[in-house]
């Protein structure tokens, strides 16, 4: 971490001119494939006869960003690395019943 982490987010961030509102694909006329998923974390309540169920847990979404990648033996040998959504391109989701 430290300064590897900080030299990594720069370069992928700002001196890449990393645009979160463009979809992450080569070419426009590509698909982006979003993997989704729900990861369970709790039962809240369970109506049977009503038939509702309310839970907690998080959506868990994954593409792949062809802008965000580099060589690790530049970066300290750093192989992952946390990213705020709000500096990434996110799907659009909604989920409804």
């Amino acid at each position: 971490g430290g300064e590897h982490q900080r030299r990594l987010l720069k370069y992928l961030l700002d001196e890449n001119n990393h645009n979160p509102l463009e979809r992450p694909v080569y070419n426009d006329s590509h698909s982006l494939t979003v993997t989704m998923n729900m990861a369970l974390q709790q039962i809240i309540d369970f109506d049977e006869k009503n038939e509702i169920l309310a839970v907690s847990g998080w959506l868990v979404l994954e593409w792949h960003d062809y802008s965000l990648q580099w060589k690790p033996e530049e970066f300290g040998y750093i192989q992952t690395i946390r990213v705020p959504s709000t500096r990434v391109w996110t799907p659009d989701i909604l989920l409804y019943n």
